[in-house]
């Protein structure tokens, strides 16, 4: 009969998800170098090739989890290589940066995107952080920026960089260099224009490949990774709003897997906008549509399924001080955590009969997706709660 009751006992459901929460969670640092709580994490860890958080852009506290993250996962797994939301071409820049440590590099790289949030003063560090991090690793474990995105602002500047024979320029190139000088990327109807431009290069590309060789030299492949990628971009201002969170997101995931396959046995660690790490088709109610977002994709691909592993950061402010998030915590779910000293702490969603694993559970206030009958882990099996973050002090020139 004890060993019944012991079953029966280990067996039992929470009673509901405040109680499960409360057993389920590890308060962690933000402080450099504690990686205390972390531990939460090493069971799911094992076999994943791909860790994704998902974020609320340009808080502070968030550029400072990216990096505790990128360190305690190369040092348990192996991350050698950082995915980002950004284009081919800002990473080309961050990665030169990386690799000579002249921060000159960083520094045009940033010029070129002051007046937008990304230049901001977390930004900047965190690549900074990084490159100091790397220089305590052997040269073969150090970290590389991956971008996949299909957004961008330095496609001319990269093409420019990288640029090895300026009397070759066809007049194709010249034209979109021209086009791109003062390219407006918030003007939906500039893309039609400039997916024209894209296109006869493209074919011109096709036609006078050994030309583009000369031209660009051992970064040829990567010139011609950039301007399909750029078309891309046109493509997903020309489509409708409703269809254009999918194609994004399907672009992404092509591209990874483009330059995945360049790279040999890579491990990756991404932060990126939050619903781009479920790993299920989910409803937006925002468009009344269903979005495949990269994660889902990834976990749909035989190389990746079942090595994913998602994390959603979820906010709290007491001081007003973010703008209305997709990602604010309900205060009921979370009202033991709200008031304790602890500004960071994780939970883990995926714990043997954990209500979050049975059934579809949202834990933010605004019902931006509709989980509708998939259980919360479908999407992501971890949650990371952020308290009183502030947005990073923009850039100035």
């Amino acid at each position: 009969m004890c060993i019944i009751g012991v079953i029966v006992y280990l067996n039992k459901p929470y009673e509901d998800e405040k109680e499960y929460l409360k057993k389920n969670y590890s308060n962690i640092s933000l402080k450099e170098d504690d990686f205390k709580g972390f531990e939460i994490l090493d069971k799911d860890l094992k076999g994943k090739k791909i860790v994704l958080t998902g974020e609320e852009h340009y808080l502070d506290k968030g550029y400072t989890l990216q990096l505790k993250m990128l360190k305690y996962l190369q040092k348990e797994i192996g991350v050698n290589y950082f995915l980002k939301e950004i284009g081919y071409g800002d990473a080309h820049f961050i990665n030169k940066y990386l690799e000579s440590g002249d921060e000159t590099i960083l520094k045009d790289y940033f010029s070129l995107l002051i007046g937008l949030n990304y230049a901001n003063e977390g930004y900047y560090n965190l690549y900074k952080n990084l490159y100091e991090f790397n220089q305590t690793l052997p040269k073969e474990q150090r970290i590389k920026v991956v971008g996949v995105d299909v957004n961008t602002l330095v496609t001319d500047a990269y093409i420019l960089d990288i640029l090895k024979n300026e009397n070759l320029l066809t007049d194709e190139l010249k034209q979109l260099l021209l086009e791109l000088q003062d390219f407006n990327y918030h003007i939906p109807v500039r893309y039609k224009e400039l997916i024209n431009i894209v296109d006869n290069l493209i074919k011109d590309i096709e036609v006078n490949e050994k030309t583009y060789i000369e031209m660009f030299g051992e970064d040829a492949e990567g010139f011609k990774y950039a301007v399909k990628s750029l078309r891309k971009l046109c493509e997903t201002f020309i489509v409708e709003r409703k269809d254009k969170y999918n194609l994004r997101d399907f672009y992404i995931y092509e591209n990874f897997k483009e330059l995945d396959a360049k790279l040999e046995n890579p491990t990756y660690f991404g932060q990126l906008g939050g619903a781009h790490i479920y790993q299920e088709r989910v409803f937006s109610n925002i468009i009344s549509e269903y979005i495949d977002y990269f994660g889902c994709w990834l976990n749909r691909d035989e190389k990746y399924k079942g090595k994913v592993l998602s994390l959603h950061y979820g906010y709290y402010s007491d001081k007003g001080n973010i703008h209305s998030s997709e990602s604010f915590v309900e205060e009921d779910l979370f009202k033991d955590f709200l008031e304790t000293e602890s500004e960071t702490i994780i939970f883990k969603l995926n714990s043997r009969k954990s209500p979050f694993k049975e059934r579809a559970i949202n834990p933010f206030t605004r019902f931006v997706f509709d989980y509708e009958s998939n259980p919360t882990t479908n999407y992501y099996e971890y949650m990371i709660l952020i308290k009183n973050s502030e947005y990073s002090k923009k850039l100035e020139n």
